[in-house]
């Protein structure tokens, strides 16, 4: 028995599960550099309740409050 007994073909689908975990994080990156809310999970706050805080939130960045003080955060 040698070595090349062993040898085995890479795996292809763990080069592509890496590019797409590179991209999510680089995505997952800008929108925490330029602020953009944390959704809010439902179990913290309740069902309906969590997604209008959400919306809310969103809206509320959009209307250029997250960029005031994402800025700030930088600091």
């Amino acid at each position: 028995m040698s070595i090349s007994d062993f040898d085995v073909e890479p795996v292809v689908s763990f080069r592509s599960f890496a590019w797409v975990l590179g991209a999510l994080g680089v995505v997952l990156g800008l929108l925490a550099a330029i602020g953009w809310p944390v959704p809010h999970v439902a179990g913290r706050v309740g069902g309906q309740q969590a997604w209008a805080d959400t919306v809310h939130d969103a809206r509320a960045w959009l209307g250029h409050d997250g960029w005031r003080t994402s800025g700030a955060s930088w600091v």
